[in-house]
Order: C-alpha cells, then structure tokens, then sequence
C-alpha cells in the first residue's frame, strides 16, 4: 500500500513520526507521500524524505494561505515564494506540487488567520497562485495534488487554462463533489482519491464506487479524516483519534467491500496507479 497524502510535517506528529513511519511499515505501507502545505511545511517535508528512505514529498501552498497575499505587493511576495518553490522541486525525492487548488470554505477555527472571510479578492489570488503553481509543475515534469473545496468549477476552469497547451497530470484529493463532478475530473484525465470519511459519509462512498479502479488511489490526510471505527474513540484530550498512515489499510479494505473485490486487488491496482503517476 501507499499513502499518497499524509501531514506527517503537521505539528501533530512532531514528537512521534518517525514511531508512525514504522508502525505503518508494519501495516503493510510501504510508501508515503509527506505534503506540503506552505514554503516551511514544504521544507520539512524535505528534511523528512533525506532522513527515511519511504517518504516522499509533494510541494506546494495550499489556497488557505493566499491569505498572506492580501495587502500590498501581492505579486512580489508570490513570485519571492515561488522561486523558493523551484528550488524544493529539484529534490529527486520531490513526486509532485501540491496540495494546491481553490477553497471557499470559512474556516472559522483558523489558528494562522483572524480573518476568516472569503472574499472575492482573495479568491483571485487563489486563482492566481494555482495557475501560477500549475504551471510550475508543467515546467518541472511534476504532477500536481489538487485540493478542492466548495470551488468545484473553478478549479476545473484553471485547469483548462494551462491543459489547453500542456499535459496536467494529477489527483484530486481527499475528494467531497458529487458524481457529476467526479466525471469531469475523470475526463480531464485526472486520478481521485477519498480519506478516511468515506466510512462515515454514505454519499461520498457511493461516488467512490463509480471511479475507475486504475484511477483511484489511497490516502488518509492524516493526522485528519480519520476512519471508523477509530474515529469513535478519544483521546486523552477528548478529541477525536489522530489519524496516521498506517490507517490506510482501513479505507483500502471498506473501498474493496464498496465494490465487492478484494483487498489485494485495490492494493495492486491502486500501487500501480500511484507508482505510474508519482514516479516512485
């Protein structure tokens, strides 16, 4: 199996990743894509893949944080990032940009930003900074990990942008549209992978179920969408179970069960697709 979407550069696993590197080694993981989120996760991603054979890195800025755009010399700033971008992209370790896309969800919990709006300027610097992204991963051979949230057609609208000149290989993450929209994604040539929710939301394991087996691949997004039936106990803390990559095996067995196959052809296909996309 492989993990093609894990924070294990989050805060979260600070203390502990390289004890849940091995504890998804011996859940049968034998590879895993560390994500960037932003230019320091990015670089501990990094640091991450030169210390564990395994890891892998994906990088990139995540549109919640075109919010540091916002005010004066938005281009300057961008293009300042961007170019610490092409430098994190030479790694040979470095599979893919990412997790880059369009988000209009108000995340009103927000520990970076005390502005939790979503305002029409901001949404045109997320355009800006995922074409500008996009484009970057064209010119680098990389493919890219998409996130999208409540931007369905605006993302796919960027896309076209740069697919019009270009080959845009990539996935489309921890994926929440309907089968509609699945189908324009599959159409555009892309992958899809679903966390650890499609346990516990019904709609999106149904949508799940129609995306061809050699376009699908695994993730947990962990430490986040953890799957039932851990997602019912609580830490210490009382908090919801953190999730970590060895959980992959969960959501590999529940998509083998959605389409009555089993495990071990949703591992081998799913590897392949991986190993075909990310190069690794």
């Amino acid at each position: 199996m492989i993990d093609t979407h894990t924070h294990l550069n989050f805060v979260a696993f600070e203390n502990d990743w390289r004890e849940v590197v091995k504890r998804a080694n011996r859940a049968g993981v034998e590879k895993m894509v560390v994500v960037g989120t932003d230019l320091e996760s990015s670089k501990q991603a990094i640091k991450m893949i030169k210390e564990v054979d395994c890891l892998f890195a994906s990088v990139g800025i995540h549109p919640h944080h075109a919010k540091k755009y916002l005010g004066n010399n938005v281009d300057d700033l961008m293009m300042n990032d961007l170019e610490e971008m092409k430098k994190l992209l030479t790694h040979p370790k470095v599979v893919a940009v990412g997790e880059i896309g369009l988000d209009r969800h108000v995340y009103r919990n927000s520990k970076t930003y005390k502005d939790v709006s979503v305002s029409e300027n901001l949404m045109n610097i997320q355009k800006d900074l995922f074409l500008k992204q996009v484009k970057l991963a064209v010119k680098h051979g990389k493919p890219i990990i998409v996130h999208s949230r409540e931007a369905k057609e605006g993302v796919l609208d960027t896309l076209k942008q740069v697919q019009s000149k270009n080959v845009v290989k990539g996935v489309f993450h921890c994926y929440e549209g309907s089968k509609k929209y699945a189908n324009k994604i599959l159409e555009a040539g892309f992958c899809i992978s679903f966390a650890g929710n499609i346990t516990y939301e019904p709609g999106r394991a149904l949508v799940s179920k129609m995306v061809p087996l050699n376009r699908l691949l695994l993730e947990t997004d962990s430490p986040y969408m953890t799957p039932t039936p851990l997602r019912d106990k609580k830490d210490s803390q009382g908090n919801i179970w953190r999730n970590e990559p060895s959980n992959v095996k969960i959501t590999a067995k529940y998509h083998a069960r959605l389409r009555d196959i089993s495990f071990e052809d949703v591992v081998s296909q799913t590897t392949i697709n991986t190993k075909t996309l990310f190069g690794i």
